[in-house]
């Protein structure tokens, strides 16, 4: 049930001054509507509504937040800011965009989706564009150049641009559109900003690799919790097997010898010559002596 109006009763416009206007209340609505789902859905919290981010819209970040807030701080940003353009995109609809999948010729001339022909009619005409990083889900060889491109098509003509990385799925070396060049870019050009968990919503445990680290160096302990895996590996291998190339590769070579040898010692007198008879496949017929 949709509470009504104390200015316009819902009728969405107010009287000022002799003119009609668009009532506050048929703004947020509309705004409401051009939303995404998950973005008109989320939850706002009164941290939130006054966080400096949602005041940072003509400034390129590289944000390090849980997605539920995040979700919630661009929905206060896009009620803060009712005319500017916004739009929420990410490194797979990048992907989507550079391999020609979202282009009018693969969805079609009738298409209900948006249509966009190359990276430009993606990163173009937004004021803001928001880009979500490690929402790839599958290898692509292409995909950090894509990345790249769109970026540096932003950085080039000085138009802001928020990087989100996820406190739960990190941006980093493992992640399908990662590449120095992109990581150079991120670590240079955009401020970081780090933004602890607002949400009561939100699951509170982080993973503990992923805690108290900077953008800087979230990379690091991934590689470090590699290490004392491949040492660990290694070192039980030592214990199970001194010599693997022993057991399982010249083991059998050395049996062969001793068991031939084994049977001419125990059995002279059944083959005069091994070789005829396993060998030549054809054993020496006996002629008998009248």
């Amino acid at each position: 049930m949709r509470l009504q109006c104390k200015e316009c009763g819902n009728a969405g416009v107010v009287d000022r001054g002799g003119r009609s206007i668009e009532c506050q209340c048929s703004i947020l609505r509309r705004l409401a509507h051009s939303m995404p789902g998950h973005i008109r859905k989320s939850h706002v919290e009164p941290a939130h509504a006054v966080h400096p981010i949602t005041n940072m819209v003509n400034k390129s970040l590289y944000v390090f937040s849980a997605w539920s807030d995040m979700k919630s701080l661009i929905k206060v940003t896009m009620y803060k800011h009712p005319n500017m353009f916004i739009k929420i995109s990410s490194d797979r609809e990048i992907r989507d965009v550079g391999v020609g999948a979202t282009s009018r010729t693969s969805r079609g001339e009738n298409s209900a989706e948006m249509i966009y022909n190359t990276l430009q009619d993606l990163m173009s005409p937004p004021h803001l564009v928001i880009v979500r990083l490690n929402e790839l889900a599958y290898k692509n060889k292409a995909a950090p150049g894509f990345l790249e491109e769109a970026l540096s098509y932003r950085i080039d003509r000085d138009m802001p641009t928020w990087l989100l990385t996820d406190r739960d799925k990190p941006f980093g070396q493992g992640c399908y559109a990662w590449s120095q060049s992109v990581w150079d870019i991120i670590t240079t050009v955009f401020e970081k900003v780090d933004i602890p968990r607002i949400s009561a919503h939100a699951d509170i445990q982080e993973p503990q690799k992923f805690m108290n680290q900077n953008f800087v160096d979230v990379n690091e302990p991934m590689e470090a919790k590699v290490r004392p895996v491949k040492d660990k590996v290694k070192e039980e291998t030592t214990v199970d097997s001194d010599d693997l190339a022993s057991k399982y590769g010249g083991g059998v070579k050395k049996e062969k010898p001793e068991r031939v040898k084994k049977t001419e010692v125990e059995n002279p007198d059944e083959s005069d010559d091994l070789a005829a008879k396993y060998g030549g496949g054809v054993q020496k017929k006996k002629f008998k002596k009248y």
